[in-house]
C-alpha cells in the first residue's frame, strides 16, 4: 500500500457499522416498552390512590365504631356515603380506568386499564 494513501478499510467500516447497528438495537428496544410501562405505572398509582381511601376509611371507622373492621365492613363502610366515599367515588380514579373490587379477605382491587393491560392488588384490613 502507497504511504500517501488515506481513509478506512472496508473491514474498519464494517466494524463501526456493526456496533452502531448493535447500539441501534438496544436504544430502540428500550424504548419501545415505555408505553406499556408508563400505562403500568399509572395503573399502580390508582390502586395506591384506592388503597389510601380504603385506608382512610379504616381510620374513620376505628374512630366512629372503636374497633377494626373486617374487609367485609371496611369495604362496606367505604363504599357507604355516610363515613367513607360513596360507592362510585371509592372507584372514580378516572376516566382511562375501569376499576373493581371485590370483597375479601383480602380485598382484591382490580385495574383494568382501557388499552388492555391490568394490575391486581390485595388490601387486607386490620380486622382480618
Amino acid at each position: 500500500m502507497p504511504a500517501n494513501q488515506k481513509g478506512f478499510t472496508l473491514l474498519e467500516v464494517v466494524a463501526v457499522i456493526t456496533i452502531l447497528g448493535i447500539l441501534i438495537v438496544f436504544a430502540v428496544s428500550r424504548y419501545i416498552n415505555t408505553p406499556t410501562e408508563a400505562r403500568i405505572k399509572a395503573a399502580e398509582a390508582a390502586i395506591a390512590e384506592i388503597k389510601g381511601r380504603l385506608s382512610n376509611a379504616q381510620g374513620k371507622y376505628i374512630i366512629v365504631q372503636g374497633k377494626h373492621p373486617n374487609s367485609s365492613e371496611l369495604l362496606t363502610y367505604a363504599k357507604s356515603t355516610n363515613g367513607g366515599y360513596g360507592a362510585a367515588n371509592l372507584v372514580n380514579v378516572g376516566p382511562d380506568y375501569v376499576v373493581s373490587i371485590q370483597e375479601g379477605p383480602p380485598i382484591v382491587i382490580t385495574v383494568g386499564i382501557v388499552l388492555s393491560n391490568s394490575q391486581v392488588s390485595t388490601y387486607s384490613a386490620a380486622g382480618d
